[in-house]
């Protein structure tokens, strides 16, 4: 979610992945808030393909705060821009005041005057989670980069492993430890940075052959699938016990590798020039789509039990529903985001920012 620095030699196949978890955050909530899990007959085959879609696609919140990280870590020391928050502020603001004028205009019985004003403040009214969670983690970045810059490769690969068995792997199996929320929490996104700018400065899983990455990520996609299949619920103590939907969640040690493992393999493609275009014309307008998709309006009226209609009907069906629809919303929301871009550029809004930023560093 963080703004790419084009001053920086920019990793393409990052870009792309930014863009692939957008495409999974569709298939998550097209199968979630879109009736196909709940709507589907247990043990069926229709059901089995859902939550296998399900598990593939769950890491899309690991991967994109993992990014951020990533692709917000220096050696160097870098200015902070406060410009970068408010933009994604502004473009929030944008969307949900657009799309609450639409649906005034289309459903007026439906929308009070105060959706107006809860569309001016989304994140004093809890309006988009992982926005939120970016915000808080925006405050302390400036320090986490900072510690992360001052400790020794060694110390921070330590580092990176016992995080992942602290707040993973123990956090899966004990219920409600360091309040993560199964990674609905800021403490998880700042979590994740924090792995992400580890993996970026010391490089972890550089000498991993690119096979072996692909090998890893069906293996834990494997796992998970399997384990919600055939797994069995054990509990040795009140807040210690594991039931088969426990690796279904954004802090599960299968999910949160799947997503690690992507984040190396994507880094590590290359693309021609055409290419190079196409996926920097997608990537500036990726979180557009987020915004899109899960404003609460387009939440209510239009991706609530979207897909109940086709819950019994063939495999074929479902999976050509599910993929087309997250496809061209994808697409769609893309498309729409330039206008978008068109019109912060026509009113100077990247100029009124870039002074402010200059204005706030000879403040400081």
């Amino acid at each position: 979610m963080q703004k790419i620095d084009v001053k920086r030699e920019r990793n393409y196949g990052i870009d792309l992945l930014r863009v692939v978890s957008m495409f999974y955050i569709l298939l998550l909530h097209s199968l979630g808030r879109g009736g196909l899990l709940k709507n589907t007959v247990e043990g069926s085959t229709q059901y089995n393909i859902v939550y296998f879609i399900e598990i593939c696609a769950y890491c899309a919140v690991n991967i994109f705060a993992l990014i951020s990280g990533y692709v917000s870590y220096s050696d160097e020391k870098k200015k902070i821009k406060v410009s970068n928050c408010i933009n994604l502020w502004l473009e929030v603001v944008f969307y949900c005041l657009v799309i609450t004028f639409i649906f005034d205009i289309l459903k007026p019985q439906e929308i009070p005057p105060v959706a107006y004003l809860i569309s001016i403040f989304p994140i004093t009214n809890g309006l988009y989670w992982y926005f939120i969670a970016y915000t808080g983690l925006f405050v302390i970045m400036p320090i986490l980069n900072e510690g992360i810059r001052h400790c020794e490769k060694r110390t921070l690969k330590i580092i990176f492993f016992v995080m992942i068995f602290s707040f993973s792997v123990l956090g899966t199996i004990s219920k409600g430890l360091f309040n993560l929320n199964e990674g609905n929490s800021y403490i998880w996104i700042v979590l994740l940075y924090v792995l992400g700018s580890i993996m970026k400065k010391c490089e972890i899983l550089k000498n991993v052959k690119t096979y072996k990455l692909i090998i890893g990520i069906i293996l834990v996609y494997a796992v998970t699938y399997l384990y919600w299949l055939y797994g069995v619920k054990f509990s040795m103590m009140n807040n210690l016990s594991v039931t088969r939907y426990q690796l279904i969640s954004y802090i599960s040690p299968t999910i949160l590798i799947s997503a690690i493992f992507q984040v190396v393999l994507f880094s590590r493609l290359k693309f021609n020039n055409i290419g190079k275009k196409i996926i920097k014309f997608m990537v500036s307008s990726a979180f557009a789509v987020y915004l899109i998709n899960t404003n609460f309006l387009v939440w209510r009226f239009v991706m609530n039990d979207l897909f109940v209609g086709i819950a019994h009907s063939s495999v074929i069906k479902i999976l050509v529903y599910v993929f087309g629809f997250s496809i061209l919303f994808v697409i769609g929301s893309i498309l729409i985001d330039k206008i978008r871009i068109f019109l912060f550029k026509i009113c100077r809004v990247n100029d009124v920012l870039k002074k402010l930023d200059n204005k706030l560093e000879k403040a400081l």
